[in-house]
């Protein structure tokens, strides 16, 4: 773990103190500006049960970004066995050594 990542994780606890220790005042400061109203009538008007089940399904059925569909996206020919580059015309796997 590098000091960058440790100074992240101490400076992400601190603000979520400072916010939960002061959550009555945002939540006030927030139904002054008027984001409260606003986020009741977004849900009663759109957030609905079906539309929630559509969204979670959607986010079910969506392959993931790195997730292969066929390999057709791919530029160089993969190992089988460890997924590892083949280099052109070889017969075997550089990076495990089994034949292709």
């Amino acid at each position: 773990m590098t000091i960058r990542i440790r100074k992240l994780i101490i400076v992400s606890v601190i603000v979520a103190v400072i916010l939960l220790a002061n959550v009555l005042v945002i939540a006030g400061w927030l139904d002054d500006v008027g984001l409260v109203a606003w986020a009741r009538n977004l849900r009663s008007e759109y957030f609905t049960g079906t539309a929630i089940a559509v969204i979670a399904v959607f986010l079910v059925l969506i392959p993931a970004a790195g997730a292969r569909a066929g390999g057709s996206w791919r530029t160089a020919p993969r190992c089988p066995v460890c997924d590892g580059v083949l280099r052109s015309g070889g017969k075997y796997c550089a990076a495990c050594g089994s034949r292709v």
